[in-house]
């Protein structure tokens, strides 16, 4: 009985220390992040540039331009999105947590506006400037739209 009572408090020893200590991945640093996130974003942009590439190729060159490019947009802002939650996924540096919080709130709320009025983003780019601009500060120059 002491034997396996012994082997009880062992086994809930290794358990509570196994707990104990750094509760997951050290963060990304710096140059990790910006290597990973323009990867992510370089990704993104060649996928972004084949959905645009396809859907050109489908589309009337006699038909209504406007409409085209609205539909070319909506296509390709998927890829914008999973590129969004990417970076979210790959936690921010030691330091720069509220830049990439920045950055990927900034990212979602663009997605949401081209979605509801996709006619913004065919005519400029003014609804990615700010998430380009915090890209930039985190060197992702791929991110950059």
């Amino acid at each position: 009985m002491f034997k396996g009572a012994l082997g009880l408090i062992l086994a809930v020893a290794l358990f509570v220390a196994a707990g104990c200590g750094s509760s997951g991945p050290e963060p990304l640093t710096k140059a990790e992040f910006g290597q990973q996130g323009n990867k992510i974003c370089k990704e993104a942009t060649e996928a972004r540039g084949k959905i645009i590439a396809k859907v050109i190729e489908e589309t009337n060159p006699k038909g209504n331009q406007e409409k085209a490019q609205e539909n070319i947009i909506l296509k390709a802002i998927p890829t914008y999105e999973k590129a969004t939650e990417q970076l979210s996924d790959l936690g921010a540096p030691k330091g720069e947590e509220e830049k990439v919080e920045s950055l990927v709130s900034s990212m979602e709320k663009t997605a949401d506006r081209v979605q509801a009025d996709p006619h913004t983003a065919a005519i400029s780019n003014a609804p990615f400037r700010e998430a380009n601009k915090l890209a930039e500060e985190l060197k992702l120059q791929e991110c950059v739209i």
